[in-house]
């Protein structure tokens, strides 16, 4: 597209790739209209604080992928928002553009593939409808332990996650008896278990209702936070509210049911968690406890310490580490983890052990790193 208007320098960059697809559809469809009517509202440092559209095109997606593609579609039609600039006549481009926003899902669904983690299936808590967003009796929370509440029978056990949403049923207009949409907000994540604690990063969730995946709820999608704490961690600071709009013809109901998809969860080292690549602990076979005389035993099959790690890290204590003592191994669990699933870096020097070794040590960690 021929630059129009400043700020194409800061687009310049993207180009039509999984991860970013997304930001190319926004720039290709909407953006220039909303720098045509939305800027005395929606320009960097407008009224509303919301700048999706900013002269600045990162800043301007960032914002736009924030509050979700479906909530400024339904304000952009409505006249009630901000008429004139607002209003039926923006339907038409509405609807021109979806077939380019479903291709670039598709991209993005096809990057994500294998990669996914999908929760069981939970409908919504009782709500108390208000108009005061502060009131939390009005957002309970949808609750899903990624250790046991997935679908993927080879991934229970591999995440130590508690994740939490703030969700409720959006209440009927004025005058009238059909809810119009779900609210969602506040995503957070505690790492659960004995210390030392993993590290995960979440990079970007969607929401599925019914089975299906929302696709054009993208407020989540573009989450990426590294959490580790034993204490709830919210995934993304800001602005982390934002609606799933629902037509007439599939109405917001009580037996609505809604899972999580997460796009992809890593490990400490950057490995994704699948159900199928050694990450993790769990599955293959494997034992679901392992202990740190195990690893440093004589059983061959879960040795990893003695047979890959003890003669450096043994009496030579190569780099300061003596890894036949407990505590320094203990101390250095997530080190240890990181650097044997470090492609770059790794550890031994000779190049990454099995998917089995590697699996074996993460089971321990995931244990709680106990000695017996």
């Amino acid at each position: 597209m021929q630059s129009s208007h400043k700020g194409e320098d800061e687009f310049s960059s993207l180009t039509k790739t999984c991860e970013n697809a997304l930001a190319v559809t926004y720039r290709q469809t909407y953006y220039k209209s909303f720098r045509k009517n939305c800027t005395s509202c929606h320009d960097a440092g407008g009224e509303s604080g919301r700048p999706f559209a900013s002269s600045n095109f990162n800043e301007a997606w960032t914002s736009f992928s924030s509050l979700g593609r479906a909530k400024v579609e339904y304000n952009a039609t409505n006249s009630g928002h901000k008429a004139p600039k607002t209003g039926p006549q923006h339907q038409a481009l509405i609807d021109g553009a979806q077939a380019a926003w479903a291709a670039a899902e598709a991209i993005v669904e096809q990057c994500n593939s294998g990669q996914e983690i999908v929760t069981t299936k939970k409908t919504l808590p009782a709500n108390v409808y208000t108009t005061n967003p502060a009131n939390a009796a009005a957002w309970p929370q949808l609750a899903f332990d990624l250790n046991a509440d997935l679908v993927d029978p080879a991934l229970v056990g591999k995440l130590r996650i508690q994740f939490t949403v703030e969700a409720r049923r959006q209440p009927p207009p004025a005058g009238t008896t059909t809810n119009l949409a779900y609210e969602f907000k506040n995503p957070r994540v505690t790492v659960t278990g004995a210390a030392p604690l993993p590290s995960y990063r979440i990079r970007g969730f969607k929401l599925m209702r019914n089975g299906s995946t929302v696709q054009d709820f993208t407020f989540f999608d573009n989450i990426d936070a590294v959490v580790n704490a034993g204490t709830p961690t919210l995934l993304q600071t800001g602005g982390n509210w934002a609606a799933l709009w629902v037509s007439s013809a599939d109405p917001v109901v009580n037996t609505d049911e809604f899972q999580i998809k997460f796009l992809r969860i890593e490990d400490g080292s950057g490995l994704p968690i699948t159900g199928d690549d050694g990450t993790g602990g769990g599955g293959g076979g494997l034992p679901t406890r392992v202990s740190f005389n195990e690893l440093a035993g004589g059983n061959p099959n879960l040795n990893v310490f003695t047979q890959r790690c003890f003669q450096c890290h043994g009496a030579n204590a190569a780099g300061g580490l003596n890894m036949t003592i407990y505590a320094n191994s203990q101390a250095n669990a997530a080190l240890i983890r990181s650097r044997m699933n470090n492609a770059m870096n790794p550890m031994p020097p000779s190049g990454l052990l099995g998917a089995d070794d590697r699996q074996l040590v993460d089971i321990w960690i995931s244990s709680g790193t106990p000695q017996n």
